[in-house]
């Protein structure tokens, strides 16, 4: 059991997410505390209805509540210096980041925990500081803070400040979550880090049980309802949209809007709806949480009217759309990035309309609202969803693997497994730059196997051996980024990769990690790469997926010469030590019965492998993606006589951007891909 401690800049009921997240980790056996602030005191009634009775404890950071005004001024004089000095001198501080957070990170430092995860921006900055100290820290990027901004708010926030603490927890932080593939990919690109583990903000499929079957929204029986919610009825949240739209829709209907409704909002509502449906929009404060998913379950069609021109919510994926799905609703989604996503996966639950478009949003409300029937199977459909696909009990697993593979690992080894350039050019990276260290350092590490962030998960590398990849710059996710790429593009159309040559599985594990949907079988005569291939396909909890053949790939099953210096570039040899040989038709036409990918690196032996081209039967449910090397290259380099034996089987050639091939240089190294055609 560990102790985690779960940080969160506000009050426990306006953040869902880490409840639940509290919860799956407190029932998985781990001792949890979640710590957040205080301000109003029918929140603080909220909160405390929420963590009563739970296997996991939450307790306020600061108590802000107005009778605390006056023991908590120096906390908001801080806050209001920090703002001051920002706007007028441009001097960062972590006040800025939002109340206490000075005093986030001090009771993070007195909880000692084996694993501290960030939520806020605060928590940017104090899982930053945690992480020098040493410290196992998690964050949850459930907002893209640098980037949740429109451009007339941005010059008053640290932009460049928390672009920064953000790119360190990206890189660094092993248990990395965010909310969909869409945000995932974009921290990753942006911050040239590992992608981020999806955990959609999706809901339990067991809290139905507690709906109240109770109608108290509702005004008319008769009408059809349409149901939106947020903490606040606004500006910039989609409403502005729906008042555009009800012009164009001529079907009575009620609208149920749910959220804080200060003075000011009120007179930027009314304004906006014409005189007709003035009388059939409804106005809710926000309930307690336990009471949320019974108010939304009474309507028929939930509404997700987001914006696309803000990166961070363009990306992302709301609660209340997946809340849409656990109450059965039909949901009419915008045409975010995260919306879309679900929207594509899962049409049979609405419609998705482009963003800010009224006359778009009329005709999706027309298509449901005029035929009883068809909104009646589209609500079923997103039951259906939210109980077999997009329910919190499906996720339950992903971070419970995420946050135990990371608790599973000792201090030196978590500080080595999750090393970045900063740190390794302070200590480990001396150890290869100078000569007696590097001798030094090749016999006490010669053997260690360290683990590298690489896409969603790991990769295991020898310290020794492959010492290019963490003592400099360079790391395995970007080595041959390109290739790596167009291989997991090339893979969505087949059913299995044979990745000859794998070596330690860059290329495999890039494709495994990315596509779930496919299968690989690895071969290497390596004994030290195929071991650590394994040990990176157990850690990944890939296992059922890959098969490994620990052999050279040749004309014949037989036995040959393999010399196995150099990290990547073993080779076929007139000397070396005696490995097992595969036959090359024999490997691929045991598996031509389905579509394969298969990969082939092998050091300049891949002229004698494609001699062998003849003897494959299915050439039409193959594709190969082949690195051609030199001429000599290893004494039997020859490129041209590789592509000649591709043409001659009838192949149709190109590079890895697609583009045709019809000749190769024989000084170059050229990766090509051969499809065939039934034509």
């Amino acid at each position: 059991m560990a102790k985690i401690l779960i940080l969160i800049g506000a009050h426990l009921c306006t953040a869902p997410r880490p409840q639940k997240e509290a919860e799956t980790l407190a029932n998985a056996g781990h001792d949890v505390t979640v710590r957040g602030f205080w301000f109003d005191p029918e929140l603080v009634k909220r909160d405390r209805i929420l963590f009563a009775n739970k296997k996991w404890r939450f307790e306020p950071i600061v108590d802000f509540q107005p009778t605390h005004r006056l023991h908590n001024w120096k906390i908001r004089l801080q806050s209001r210096l920090a703002k001051e000095q920002f706007q007028q001198f441009g001097i960062f501080s972590p006040g800025l980041l939002g109340y206490g957070v000075k005093a986030m990170l001090k009771v993070a430092r007195q909880a000692c925990a084996d694993l501290t995860i960030v939520h806020s921006e605060a928590g940017l900055w104090v899982g930053n500081q945690l992480l020098n100290e040493g410290f196992r820290v998690g964050v949850d990027f459930e907002d893209w803070f640098s980037e949740d901004l429109p451009p007339t708010a941005r010059a008053a926030r640290p932009i460049a400040q928390l672009k920064a603490l953000e790119s360190r927890l990206a890189r660094e932080c092993i248990y990395c979550l965010t909310t969909s593939h869409a945000l995932a990919e974009a921290l990753a690109e942006a911050y040239q880090a590992p992608k981020p583990t999806v955990i959609y903000n999706t809901f339990p499929w067991a809290e139905r049980e507690q709906i109240d079957r109770q109608k108290r929204d509702r005004k008319n029986l008769k009408l059809s309802s349409l149901h939106w919610f947020s903490q606040t009825i606004g500006p910039g949240r989609g409403l502005e949209t729906l008042f555009q739209a009800l012009p164009h829709l001529h079907i009575p209907v009620e609208i149920h809007l749910r959220g804080n409704y200060p003075e000011s909002a009120r007179q930027w509502l009314e304004p906006l709806v014409t005189s007709e449906w003035r009388d059939r929009i409804f106005i809710h404060p926000t309930v307690p949480n336990a009471e949320l998913l019974s108010r939304i379950a009474e309507h028929d069609i939930g509404l997700a009217l987001e914006y696309t021109d803000i990166p961070s919510r363009n990306l992302t994926v709301t609660n209340k759309l997946f809340q849409y799905l656990q109450a059965g609703l039909a949901v009419i989604a915008t045409d975010t990035a995260g919306q879309r996503e679900i929207l594509s996966q899962q049409p049979a639950i609405g419609r998705l309309i482009p963003s800010q478009n009224p006359v778009a949003l009329a005709q999706a409300l027309k298509d449901l609202l005029c035929t009883p029937e068809r909104l009646k199977t589209t609500k079923a459909n997103s039951l259906k969803v939210a109980q077999e696909n997009l329910s919190w009990e499906n996720q339950v697993e992903v971070i419970l693997k995420t946050a135990n593979f990371l608790l599973g690992s000792d201090p030196l080894s978590y500080s080595i497994l999750i090393m970045q350039p900063s740190i390794s050019n302070l200590f480990f990276s001396k150890l290869h730059q100078i000569s007696a260290l590097r001798t030094i350092a090749k016999k006490i590490l010669r053997g260690y196997t360290l683990r590298q962030p690489f896409h969603s998960g790991m990769i295991c590398l020898d310290a020794v051996e492959h010492s290019w990849a963490w003592t400099g710059s360079r790391r395995y996710e970007t080595f041959d980024r390109e290739l790596q790429d167009k291989l997991l593009s090339l893979s969505r159309n087949y059913e299995i990769l044979i990745d000859i040559g794998s070596n330690i599985g860059t290329m495999s594990l890039s494709v495994l990690l990315r596509n779930p949907n496919i299968k690989a079988v690895c071969i290497d005569p390596n004994s030290r790469a195929i071991a650590l291939l394994q040990n990176s396909i157990g850690l990944n909890q890939l296992t059922d997926r890959v098969d490994f053949i620990e052999a050279a790939v040749s004309a014949v099953d037989g036995v040959l010469t393999f010399d196995e210096s150099g990290s990547v570039t073993g080779h076929v040899s007139p000397s070396g030590k005696q490995v097992n040989s595969v036959s090359f038709a024999r490997l691929i036409n045991e598996q031509l019965s389905r579509k394969c990918l298969v990969k082939i690196d092998v050091e300049g032996f891949e002229v004698n492998l494609l001699k062998h081209l003849s003897s494959l039967i299915n050439l039409t449910n193959l594709c190969l993606i082949i690195e051609l090397h030199p001429l000599g290259f290893n004494t039997i380099g020859n490129p041209n006589d590789c592509f000649k034996s591709l043409l001659d089987s009838g192949a149709i050639i190109e590079d890895i951007r697609d583009q045709r091939l019809h000749q190769v240089e024989d000084k170059k190294f050229t990766q090509v891909i051969a499809k065939w055609s039934n034509e």
